[in-house]
């Protein structure tokens, strides 16, 4: 029986369909590929369906199998377990079982089996840490696997990929070749061979990526490791998809985007947290942790990567533990814990050398030379950088980062000079160097730190000019990469793994609980947390603050005790705390304004401090003379977004001791979840604004370049067609005076009594022959009336306002238009009322087009299957100081859900190619520049009527 190693995911759904028909021989032979597709889509769906199968194997409607197909069975049953034991973190009886299936594969000589069984203890080496087994492993599945391409290419692509960690340049001589298009003709960015199947592009992609991020390409390894996670879900392997997802959001991290880095990080521990598979939550939350890390978030960075550690507990001396060392030395030199991350560092070295992973290794050397910078050592702290510069030739990233050490150290300790030196100082030699080798970097952002220590060498050496430009470059840097939306993200995060850390603490509790309280205790702490989870959901989902606080108002009390809340912003020049929402009671209560310099305000002090504060007063401790306490408890904390406070949140309770851990915990969340709420409100409103702009911004330009573009292409026909037509006009209109005197002539030559019928003919012919002229001039009458009506359409001549009547620019445009429409739709007019107004004609022209054209559509789709034609009808009114221009027509009417949104910039009801969707929005924008306004009405199936109003001048509405 052969099974795909991996199979996309519309064969796993054929295969569940088949199910439902299958007899029970062949139910049992889906039911085995469907779990093993299903180990890593749905672990414990496969391991429950490797159960059905092993009682379907003894049930008495399944006809017999023979022993050999029966051991098969077995053996593929035992690779399903033993994987769902690798992938929830039991290393050891994983490897047992799979070595026992292999040992069983090879007695029945099954070549699939034996592929499969290597590949997965290839897996399970590389948790363990020991690439000496993995390569072994992977090498027997290759030499097996070239029966099926598939299982081969996956082979290949991972034997390149663990040699690209050792040695990027020989890896990619080696390995590159074999999996490049030759037909794509580049060397420089090498396209892997397409049409793979997605089980074996997933694996091919993720090694280019592997060689473009050892080689600092971070975009281009952005691109392969999205097509390698698109790829990995596409055929089933969750694992690669989350691994992918932490990759890429670590790729960001290079180029110092944290925000996109944020989205990626979070969509991983999505899929992690779906499968529940330790080791991968461990791995995402470790990445997650270095994005903190980098947006200074140093507490949460922390928190997240002690718990990636007790969850990666089982692969100790594996890559990705190795990796998160890495993590925490770096934290530790970020909370200056210099002598700590110097050790850490050192388990780093040790743990690259035992992998024989050497980008691993350039790291601990950076990490090494930094921390005994900081501890003193200089000497060391300079032998350490060196090495580490000398080993990451190929990885320019990582020298930008150890250049910039190497200035560190000459910066504070004086040292001899590097070779060839050209630079005013040691530090800015090295600094210079920094910023070349960043601009060959593809989306890199240069980080705010090292531009600022460009920024002080120049001042340092009296070079203002150049500190002052530097310095300026830093900020605009600091202000990119700790954007708001990161320091949103990054905050929402680190309250999402609070809250769902509690969760799981709460469920462990629930476990060991065995009193019935202490269970009734833990399940409303569950219901609780679920509750909050969903509040803040619904809170940040909205892009107004009010409709946030109605959000906390309404759900507020569900979690926590409170009689009073109220929520201030921080006004503009921080001087103030300005309400922005209260409530006491359940019913609005007005606040007054808070002055930053009142310390006596709880919540004034929370913002200063940056803290949260919590008062119990005790109701007893009053004198008798003195006012009763309306509040015996209260919380204040501060509304912030990475260091901007955005305001304060209080709640208050009349109860004693109301607030403990517990919902202090909710408290914080929930002013997390309003921070973010106004400052997407904030950024909403901003957005708005400028979206507003921009759409008037585009439509001004899309009319000013329609009706150039019209007017430059009518003079052109004007010119073109004029000079001919008229030549023509006047050769004709001279033809017909020659024709005349002709026929005088040729009646004098002809003698009357002798040939009458000769004078008969001739008639007859001249007759036709001045029917042909007069037809002549009539055309060119018709041309000259059309070139006319274009230019009075465009006005190209003119850009001011000017005094016209409607009713010119009417007919003008009404004649461009009944062309197309000839014996379809009748036109009527009725100019009675025909003022002058003040316009710009071009402009009315190009409404009067849009409407008149957008009508003639919906008569002609209504009547086109019909004979009878439909009616279009065109009206002057003057009433209340304005003239009317009403089109009605009796076409096919407009649907009522959609009539709301036809005035929208870009949305139209026409297929698509029929339409923009700018007509009547840009003939609205038209109407309001000329103060008037643009209505309509309309009946589905009966038709409908647009009325443009238009402002008269003062003396025409006072006549009137």
């Amino acid at each position: 029986m052969d099974i795909e190693f991996f199979a996309c995911n519309e064969q796993v759904a054929q295969i569940e369909a088949d199910l439902l028909r299958a007899n029970a021989n062949e139910r049992l032979r889906l039911l085995l590929m469907l779990a093993w597709q299903l180990r890593q889509r749905d672990t414990q769906r496969a391991l429950a369906l490797a159960d059905e199968v092993e009682r379907l194997l003894n049930a008495p409607e399944v006809t017999e199998i023979q022993a050999l197909e029966l051991r098969r069975i077995h053996l593929r049953l035992m690779l399903i377990r033993a994987e769902g034991k690798w992938l929830f973190g039991a290393l050891l009886d994983s490897q047992t079982i799979v070595s026992y299936a292999l040992q069983g594969f090879n007695e029945i000589n099954d070549a699939l089996g034996c592929i499969d069984a290597h590949w997965l203890l290839s897996s399970i080496a590389y948790d363990q840490g020991n690439n000496v087994d993995r390569e072994a492993a992977l090498e027997a599945m290759a030499s097996i696997a070239k029966i099926d391409p598939v299982r081969f290419n996956v082979a290949q692509a991972a034997l390149a990929r663990e040699a690209a960690f050792r040695e990027v340049v020989s890896a990619k001589e080696h390995w590159l070749p074999r999996f490049t298009d030759e037909s794509s003709g580049s060397t420089r960015t090498p396209i892997p061979i397409p049409n793979q199947h997605p089980a074996a592009a997933c694996w091919i992609e993720d090694f280019f990526g592997m060689i473009a991020i050892q080689s600092s390409d971070y975009t281009q390894g952005i691109h392969h490791l999205t097509r390698t996670y698109t790829h990995a879900l596409a055929s089933g392997q969750k694992r690669r998809a989350i691994i992918s997802c932490a990759l890429i959001g670590a790729s960001f991290n290079s180029l110092n985007a944290y925000h996109t880095a944020l989205e990626w990080m979070q969509r991983g521990m999505d899929l992690a947290r779906q499968t529940g598979w330790p080791g991968m939550i461990g791995f995402v939350l470790m990445q997650t942790a270095e994005s903190m890390r980098r947006l200074q978030r140093f507490e949460a960075a922390y928190d997240m990567l002690c718990e990636a550690l007790d969850l990666m507990a089982m692969m100790t001396t594996s890559r990705y533990y190795a990796m998160a060392l890495r993590y925490l030395g770096d934290i530790q030199l970020s909370l200056k814990q210099y002598a700590q991350a110097l050790e850490t560092f050192r388990t780093v070295a040790l743990r690259a050398a035992a992998l024989r992973q050497t980008d691993l290794r350039q790291r601990a050397l950076r990490g090494q030379a930094e921390a005994l910078f900081q501890l003193g050592q200089a000497q060391p702290a300079l032998e350490a950088a060196q090495i580490a510069l000398s080993s990451v030739q190929q990885h320019t990233g990582q020298q930008i980062v150890i250049l910039r050490i190497l200035a560190d150290i000459h910066a504070h300790h004086t040292l001899p000079p590097p070779p060839g030196m050209s630079a005013a100082t040691i530090p800015l030699h090295y600094l210079n160097q920094a910023l070349a080798l960043a601009d060959t970097i593809k989306d890199y952002t240069v980080p705010g730190q090292l531009l600022d220590s460009v920024a002080q060498e120049y001042a340092g050496i009296g070079k203002y000019q150049q500190a002052y430009q530097y310095a300026k470059l830093a900020g605009v840097a600091r202000e990119k990469i700790h954007s708001r939306e990161a320091d949103n993200r990054a905050t929402a995060m680190h309250a999402s793994h609070q809250t769902e850390r509690a969760a799981v603490e709460e469920a462990h509790l629930r476990e060991l609980a065995s009193e019935a309280k202490r269970a009734e205790i833990l399940q409303q702490t569950s219901e609780a947390l679920e509750h909050l989870g969903a509040i803040g959901q619904e809170i940040t989902a909205h892009l107004e603050a009010d409709l946030s606080f109605d959000v906390l108002k309404r759900h507020v009390h569900h979690l926590l005790d409170v009689d009073f809340l109220a929520i201030y912003r921080m006004a503009p020049d921080g001087l103030a705390m300005l309400p922005a929402f209260g409530v006491e009671g359940g019913f609005p209560v007005v606040l007054q304004p808070l002055l930053m310099s009142d310390l006596n305000d709880d919540g004034i002090r929370s913002a200063h401090e940056r803290r949260e504060i919590m008062t119990d007063r005790n109701p007893s401790a009053r004198t008798p003379n003195s006012a009763p306490l309306l509040f015996l408890s209260s919380l204040s904390a501060p509304l912030c977004i990475a260091d901007q406070v955005l305001g304060m949140m209080s709640i208050k309770s009349h109860k004693c001791h109301a607030y403990g851990s517990r919902e202090q915990l909710f408290f914080r969340t929930l002013c997390a979840y309003t921070a973010i709420a106004l400052s997407n409100a904030d950024a909403h409103g901003k957005l708005t604004a400028a979206h507003r702009l921009l759409q008037e911004t585009q439509q001004q330009l899309i009319i000013q370049g329609k009706m150039a573009d019209l007017g430059t292409l009518t003079a052109g026909v004007a010119h073109e067609i004029n000079n001919p037509t008229h030549f023509v006009h006047m050769a004709a209109q001279n033809q017909q005076v020659d024709l005349v005197e002709f026929k005088q002539f040729v009646t004098d030559l002809i003698e009357a009594d002798q040939a009458p019928e000769i004078l008969a003919a001739f008639n007859q012919r001249f007759t036709r022959l001045s029917g042909n002229v007069t037809t002549i001039i009539n055309g060119t009458e018709r041309v000259k009336s059309i070139v006319t009506d274009l230019r009075a359409f465009t006005r190209v001549d003119r850009t001011d306002k000017k005094s016209v009547r409607l009713s010119e620019c009417l007919i003008s445009t009404l004649n461009l238009v009944r062309s197309n429409w000839l014996g379809k739709i009748e036109f009527i007019t009725d100019f009675t009322d025909d003022p002058y107004i003040e316009c710009w004609p071009a402009l009315l022209n190009q409404v009067f087009m849009n409407i008149l054209v957008n009508g003639c559509q919906a008569i002609d789709e209504k009547h086109h299957h019909t004979q009878s034609p439909g009616t279009l009808w065109l009206r002057l009114r003057v009433l209340d100081g304005c003239v009317a221009v009403i089109f009605e027509d009796n076409g096919t009417g407009i649907k009522p859900e959609v009539q709301a949104r036809i005035m929208e910039p870009f949305y139209t009801t026409r297929a698509v190619g029929g339409g923009t969707g700018l007509g009547l929005s840009i003939a609205f924008g038209i109407v309001q520049k000329h103060g008037g306004s643009l209505d309509f009405t309309s009946t589905l199936g009966e038709g409908s009527c647009f009325t443009v109003s238009l402002p008269l001048p003062a003396f025409v509405a006072a006549a009137a």
